[in-house]
This record gives structure tokens, sequence and C-alpha cells, in this order.
């Protein structure tokens, strides 16, 4: 996993990162071919937690990722 688990928000304030897991997606039709998605058009994704994590669980839970441009010292 890259990074350090430390982020800055959307109002610039620097954070540190809890995760439930995380997922590398690639998604691909046949042979090969990426998937993309129809502009303006929502995709929904759900990704079991596992069950000793649940109690500090939310109902929803904000996507990251790690931007390998701007990184993070």
């Amino acid at each position: 996993m890259p990074g350090a688990l430390r982020a800055v928000d959307v109002n610039s304030n620097e954070r540190g990162l809890v995760t439930f897991g995380m997922q590398m997606l690639n998604y691909t039709e046949t042979r090969d071919r990426n998937y993309k998605l129809i502009e303006g058009k929502k995709a929904a994704l759900h990704f079991p937690i596992t069950p000793n994590l649940m109690s500090s669980a939310t109902e929803t839970i904000p996507l990251w990722y790690f931007d390998e441009v701007k990184g993070m010292d």
C-alpha cells in the first residue's frame, strides 16, 4: 500500500486515515478491454466489512485514494 495513511481533506486539513480494508479495482470487458462508465451515470460499489470491525464502522464510508502524482511526504 503506497502512502502513510495520511491525507488532506477537502478543507486542506491533514488527517489520519482509518481503513476497513483495501481494494484495487480494474474493470475490464471481454478480451481485456478497459470498461468505461457512461458520462453522467453513477456506479455503486459494495464491499463487506469483517465482523470484528463492524462496531466502529458507519453506515457509509467515504472513498479515499492515493494520488501517485501528488503523493504525501
